[in-house]
């Protein structure tokens, strides 16, 4: 909550454990991979 930075909010999502890029099944890039779609889906919606 309170987050409106897509990178914040991605570092937030793995502080509270919802990806902790570990195999198997975690995204080592998963802070990067959020932020950068949050921020494309952005773009498409202005």
């Amino acid at each position: 909550m309170g987050k409106s930075d897509p990178v914040a909010f991605a570092k937030a999502l793995v502080d509270c454990g919802f990806n902790p890029g570990e195999a198997p099944g975690g995204n080592p890039d998963f802070v990067k991979a959020t932020s950068d779609s949050i921020l494309s889906a952005r773009r498409r919606l202005k």
